[in-house]
């Protein structure tokens, strides 16, 4: 939620993500000891995020947001591919001027949260632990969730 409060939504969605991961998800029993509040922020989280109405929570969350933000790319992309795929290129021998206006708004929408910076300080030792992260296949990252929560396991029987 901190995340939403300086509107990282690109940082949101990637730790989002991160939830949906296979050997993440299926973490039933482990879930099942995470604090309530932070289960509620999750839950939150997810419903800003969910694609429903292609991302009307989100969409709508994003049109009262002051810059600084670093939106969401994937819903652009999304928007733009659907504009691409649902517009000839070429209308009548002339080109698609409406296509184009399309993609512009979507353009102008992006560029809109670039016209003010963040003003964070580094923080060397941050970016340091950051750095010195293990980073694990999707492969190896199952494997450490089985051998946190082995398949079929009772709660009882998971430290």
């Amino acid at each position: 939620e901190n995340l939403i409060e300086i509107n990282s939504f690109n940082m949101v969605m990637a730790i989002f993500s991160a939830f949906q991961n296979a050997a993440v998800h299926r973490l039933n029993h482990s879930f099942g000891s995470v604090h309530k509040r932070t289960t509620e922020s999750m839950e939150r989280i997810e419903n800003l995020l969910s694609s429903r109405n292609s991302y009307k929570t989100y969409r709508d969350m994003l049109n009262s947001v002051r810059p600084p933000c670093i939106p969401f790319l994937g819903v652009y992309l999304s928007d733009l591919t659907f504009i691409d795929e649902g517009n000839p290129k070429i209308v009548k021998g002339l080109v698609n001027f409406r296509k184009k206006q399309l993609e512009y708004g979507v353009i102008v929408q992006v560029l809109r949260f670039q016209s003010q910076a963040y003003q964070f300080k580094l923080l060397p030792k941050f970016s340091q632990l950051f750095k010195s992260l293990p980073q694990m296949t999707d492969q190896q990252l199952y494997e450490a969730s089985l051998s946190i929560e082995p398949r079929k396991a009772k709660k009882k029987d998971i430290k």
